[in-house]
């Protein structure tokens, strides 16, 4: 009995072996057939895609600058990133579907908040910048109340004893299957001072935490990210 148990055993190990084989030879072997690093990097650098990428930046940081002209509000400084990624789209168990490089574009921008929040977001209001969502179609925000924003945008704020986090929330994105990082960048305005990262994220936490002492508050405007609300994601075909 032992030993029909072991057999059944070492059968499914076997079958389970092929099964894993066959997948990683399906989306291994199809990213490694596909065009190098180097050509696509070259298709990153390419002047039609800087050209979108640039005017994607620009859109973004307009954007910023109607948020900060709302009374009220002292703009401290704007955390950027961009990732550019490899991905391959497959239907089914045929062949990819697509091919592309995949850009995405991220801003998170720090206001400090000369007076009451309510004011502000008053303001933002009747400028048309921003309003309350609805929770049931947005769901709820980090204190478990109602979101501020648009579909494009996010707000949020210091609350009592739920102070804002002073880290840039711009990391580079999760790695899915069939994708492949080919360049991330992250830079700030103003710009961070010269040295090593760590160096340079505790400069910009100390900024921060001198725009909330002095101001009272700190609010927060969101563009991409994990939520995806506004940013920009676009996508260039390559052939293989």
């Amino acid at each position: 009995m032992t030993g029909k148990r072991r057999s059944l055993a070492t059968e499914c190990a076997r079958t389970l072996g092929l099964v894993g084989a066959l997948v990683l030879a399906r989306f291994g072997g199809t990213n490694l057939s596909g065009p190098s690093k180097r050509k696509l990097r070259r298709l990153v650098g390419s002047p039609g895609v800087e050209s979108r990428r640039a005017a994607a930046e620009r859109a973004m940081g307009a954007v910023v600058e109607r948020v900060g002209a709302c009374g009220g509000l002292e703009h401290v400084v704007t955390h950027w990133a961009e990732t550019f990624s490899r991905r391959t789209e497959f239907a089914g168990f045929g062949s990819p579907a697509a091919r592309k490089v995949t850009c995405e574009l991220r801003a998170v921008a720090y206001f400090g908040v000369r007076g009451e929040v309510a004011d502000v977001l008053d303001g933002l209001r009747r400028y048309g910048l921003a309003d309350w969502l609805p929770p049931a179609e947005y769901g709820p925000a980090r204190s478990g109340g109602p979101e501020f924003g648009t579909p494009e945008l996010r707000i949020d704020w210091d609350r009592p004893g739920s102070p804002l986090p002073l880290r840039d929330g711009v990391r580079a994105p999760r790695r899915g299957i069939g994708s492949g990082r080919l360049r991330h960048r992250r830079w700030s305005v103003p710009p961070r001072s010269p040295g090593r990262t760590t160096r340079t994220d505790r400069a910009d936490r100390a900024r921060l935490a001198d725009a909330r002492a002095r101001c009272g508050t700190l609010l927060v405007l969101r563009l991409g990210g994990p939520g995806r609300y506004g940013g920009t994601r676009f996508t260039v075909r390559y052939e293989k």
